[in-house]
């Protein structure tokens, strides 16, 4: 066990050498250099580092293979097959200041889906904070098994990708 937090240690330590090198090229101030070691630390490094751990755990207890979230018995669906149109609805903008915040709204999503068996687009407008049109209720996802959070190229946000909403049965 400490041969594997031996080298998660150095792992750790040549990114923050490597990030601490490359701030000292660029001529960054020292307090500049401090946020973005905790942005690398705390937004990128330990989630990365607990997404991996706990996917390897789970592959020990569960014999699953690890995955970034719960995933839960779905069919899926192939998105580009369907001959409806979605409404557009502008998803291609849903930037968070943190991981976490996207990870809370993510998870929301997740369980909302696992406990209703769909989610719609009016009810992510609703975990967001902003107001949706009506149209909103009758689209969202049956499976969001593809939905991801990534960091933009500047490292400062994080972007929700959620795959593209589909027609949901009038079911309301």
């Amino acid at each position: 066990m400490s041969e594997v937090t031996n080298e998660i240690r150095e792992t750790i330590n040549a990114v923050l050498d490597c990030v601490d090198y490359c701030c000292n090229k660029l001529g960054v101030s020292e307090e500049e250099q401090r946020k973005f070691f905790d942005i690398v630390e705390n937004d990128i490094l330990m989630p990365t580092l607990k997404e991996t751990i706990m996917g390897y755990l789970k592959t020990a207890m569960y014999g699953t293979k690890p995955s970034k979230y719960p995933r839960y018995p779905s069919h899926r669906v192939d998105y580009r097959a369907l001959k409806h149109e979605p409404e557009r609805f502008d998803l291609n903008d849903l930037m968070f200041s943190t991981r976490a915040e996207a990870e809370v709204v993510l998870n929301r999503l997740i369980w909302y889906l696992h406990d209703y068996k769909e989610v719609t687009v009016g009810y992510l407008y609703e975990l967001i904070g902003e107001s949706s049109p009506y149209t909103a209720e009758y689209y969202g996802w049956t499976n969001l098994d593809d939905a991801d959070i990534k960091v933009d190229c500047f490292g400062s946000k994080y972007k929700l990708c959620l795959p593209r909403p589909i027609r949901l049965e009038d079911s309301k």
